[in-house]
């Protein structure tokens, strides 16, 4: 790897010390966001459908063949996989309803990455985490990194 390409996180020539914080991923809400998000819901909805009958048609099989063995376990367990996909299901169906209110223009959380910034003395620390980027329809339309005010250096 070439000299020049290489981070390091301590740098006897320059002040303070390289930090890795989180940076806010958020995007504007769009009638294409929202339509990739209700698509989104959609496809996680079927697939918990599908897991749910799967998971029935294994209960039933389960229950007819009951009287032969088991100690109901096994069924206890089928069961708690439905009640979890009926859970999952109610979330799904409850963001669709949450997305189709999105107002337009809003920005909506859509996660968090992590960035490299050079702290030093007089820096603000509650700067560091007011990063963020900005998407419209999958376009960074802004992205900065908090604004550090310089301080005095206190002489404790």
């Amino acid at each position: 790897m070439a000299n020049g390409s290489m981070l390091t996180l301590f740098d006897p020539d320059q002040p303070g010390l390289t930090i890795k914080v989180p940076v806010k991923v958020m995007a504007v809400v769009t009638e294409t966001l929202r339509q990739e998000l209700a698509k989104e819901c959609q496809e996680n909805l079927g697939r918990i459908d599908y897991e749910t009958e799967q998971t029935t048609n294994r209960l039933r099989r389960r229950q007819k063949a009951r009287a032969r063995l088991d100690d109901g376990e096994t069924e206890r367990k089928l069961q708690e996989e439905i009640d979890n996909c009926n859970t999952q299901r109610s979330q799904w169906r409850e963001r669709l309803k949450e997305i189709a209110q999105l107002a337009p223009g809003a920005l909506l959380l859509q996660g968090t990455v992590e960035a490299w910034v050079r702290v030093q003395a007089g820096m603000s620390w509650d700067q560091l985490d007011s990063g963020r980027i900005i998407i419209k329809d999958g376009v960074i339309v802004e992205a900065q990194m908090g604004s550090f005010r310089e301080q005095e250096p206190c002489d404790e």
